[in-house]
C-alpha cells in the first residue's frame, strides 16, 4: 500500500472518526503514519508510530523514528484548524467536522525516506567502508526495523 492510496481512504472522513483499528493495522504493517489533529491542543500519529503530542496552537514536533521535523499549524491560512508541513515524502486528506474542513491531515512514507541512511553512508564511505558492506549493513537494519513493527 502506498502514501497515496492509504490517504485516499482517510480522505474526507469525518472528525473523531478520522481512522479505525483496522486501517492503523494496514498503516502500521506498511510502515506508513497517520499524521492528525484533535481537539485545539493535540497532534496524533497512527500506524508506523502511535503517539500523541501536546501542540497547543501549533508546533514542530521530533520524534526519534522521523527523520525531519513536522510542523503542526494550528488555524493557518489553510482554512481549517489543523495542517501540517514536513519535507518527508507524504500525501494528504482531509478530515471534517460536518460541513467544515477540520484537518488537512497526512500520511508519511517512512519505507522511502531518502535521508534516513545519508549520514550512516557518509561517514561509511569517509572510514573506508566498501558500498556493497555498507548496503548489506542498510538491508539489515531495515529488516530489524520491519520485526520491530510485526512484534508490536
Amino acid at each position: 500500500m502506498t502514501k497515496e492510496e492509504l490517504a485516499a481512504m482517510l480522505n474526507n472522513r469525518a472528525y473523531l472518526h478520522e481512522t479505525t483499528p483496522e486501517i492503523e493495522q494496514l498503516a502500521k504493517d506498511n510502515n506508513l503514519l497517520i499524521v492528525f489533529g484533535c481537539s485545539d491542543d493535540l497532534c496524533e500519529f497512527r500506524g508506523a508510530i502511535f503517539e500523541e503530542f501536546d501542540c497547543y496552537e501549533g508546533g514542530t514536533i521530533t520524534h526519534n523514528d522521523l527523520q525531519k521535523p513536522i510542523k503542526a499549524l494550528w488555524c493557518s491560512d489553510r482554512d481549517c484548524s489543523w495542517s501540517y508541513e514536513t519535507e518527508l515524502p507524504h500525501a494528504e486528506f482531509n478530515i471534517y467536522d460536518d460541513d467544515e474542513l477540520y484537518c488537512i491531515g497526512m500520511v508519511i512514507d517512512l519505507n522511502n525516506n531518502e535521508h534516513e541512511y545519508r549520514d550512516f553512508i557518509e561517514q561509511a564511505l569517509a572510514d573506508g567502508m566498501c558500498m556493497e558492506d555498507i548496503k548489506m549493513v542498510v538491508s539489515v537494519v531495515k529488516e530489524l526495523r520491519k520485526r520491530g513493527r510485526e512484534n508490536g
